[in-house]
């Protein structure tokens, strides 16, 4: 059953991801620490006119947080900040347990790869952190 937790998409995503490194020009960004696991990330969106022109991560994560940093970074890319708050929300469901979270939704894109980890508890708090760092971006204009 781990190995589906991480399967080869979230090894990939960590040792190469996308949107790495901080984002030139910035002009929202929030830090979300995990103190359980150690997780630190750093979320960076560039937003003009309500639409999120750029968003890129860094910090030091487990698999799972770079992945999901990694995958939100690409899903949220050009959205309408409205737009992206409401993936956020259906990602959220997609990882609750008691969540029905349609599996073919298009603005989930390749983030129902992370729809096993429900039964991971421990480890949602990881696929959660940069979603909660982007929430606090989307909030905090430098």
């Amino acid at each position: 059953m781990l190995n589906n937790l991480y399967q080869k998409t979230i090894i990939d995503l960590n040792r190469q991801p996308h949107n790495f490194g901080k984002l030139e020009g910035f002009t929202h960004s929030a830090e979300q620490y995990n103190p359980t696991c150690g997780d630190d990330l750093t979320v960076y969106l560039k937003i003009s006119a309500g639409i999120i022109d750029d968003i890129s991560f860094d910090g030091d994560g487990c698999a799972i947080s770079r992945a999901s940093a990694s995958l939100m970074t690409d899903a949220l890319k050009g959205k309408k900040i409205n737009e992206a708050s409401d993936i956020y929300k259906k990602f959220y469901s997609l990882l609750d347990s008691t969540s029905a979270v349609q599996q073919d939704d298009p603005n989930l894109k390749n983030l129902t790869i992370f729809s096993d980890i429900k039964k991971f508890p421990s480890r949602i708090t990881c696929a959660k952190l940069p979603w909660e760092a982007f929430i606090h971006a989307s909030q905090n204009r430098q």
